[in-house]
Order: C-alpha cells, then structure tokens, then sequence
C-alpha cells in the first residue's frame, strides 16, 4: 500500500504546483473494485471548492493515464478541515501567530504544551506561551492541533 500512496503523491505534486496547493494526505480506503482515494489539500489562504474540483479533473485524468487503479474507484478532493491535526513543517509555517496546543516527546516521557507559534524552521517549532518561548523539534512533535476559539 505505500508503494501505491508514493506512486500517487508522486503523480498528484505536479498537477498541484500550478494551483498553488500543499498535498496534505493521501489515503486509500477499502478493497479493488470499491476503492476510495481521499485526498487532502491546503493552502495559506485555504481551499476553495471550485479549485477542488478543478484538481480532482487533473487528477483523475492523470490517474486513469497511468492506470493505477485497474478496477472502478472513487475520488475526493477536499481540504483537511479546520480541527485536524499538524503533522510537518508546511502544517506550521500555514499556522504561524494562530494558538496550538503541542504533544511531544522528551525522551521516555510525553510532554504537552500550548501557545502561539512565533516562528517555524525544517527543523523546530518555536512556540511562545505567557511564561516562556520552547523551541520543539517538528520530528519529536507526535500531535499538534490548533487551538479553536470557541
């Protein structure tokens, strides 16, 4: 299965660049013959329906092309949500000066922390509460969400 979710991404990047989109995730559900492809998509300034649709015409054309999925399945395109989880550097750098709350490990032990981010490397999320600035390495981050106002 992830020799097949690499050959997608791998088809899907190109077809998003023009339309100014992150790959988010790809997943495939259920078994040949009934399968569904979800992907998710964003962008800084989030996504648009129209521009779903527009890449889900891309990408199924490009899909049928290189004949990945031999028997019938379905595919969605469509942005993660507001409340789902942040995972590598782009999920932070779209989330700069929004408030997150921060699960990590430190050694054995998990760790958790909340705050605003105030900056964001490759490498590490600098994330400022009211008392201190901790930089977090993206790589010891096991859950990040941003913290929803209401």
């Amino acid at each position: 299965m992830d020799d097949l979710i690499q050959k997608i991404t791998d088809l899907v990047q190109p077809v998003l660049e023009p339309e100014q989109l992150d790959l988010v995730e790809v997943a495939v559900k259920g078994r040949p013959g009934g399968q569904l492809l979800k992907i998710f998509v964003d962008s800084a300034e989030g996504v648009k329906l129209d521009a779903c649709t527009r890449v889900s015409r891309l990408i199924s054309e490009h899909l049928d092309s290189a004949e990945l999925f031999p028997q019938k399945y379905t595919l969605e395109v469509s942005s993660p949500g507001l409340n789902r989880p942040l995972k590598n550097y782009l999920d932070f750098k779209r989330n700069v000066n929004k408030e997150v709350e921060i699960v990590y490990h430190e050694g054995e032990q998990s760790m958790q922390f909340s705050g605003q981010i105030a900056s964001v490397s490759e490498k590490a999320v600098d994330i400022k509460s009211k008392k201190e600035v901790k930089s977090i390495p993206i790589s010891k981050i096991s859950y990040g969400k941003v913290s929803l106002p209401w």
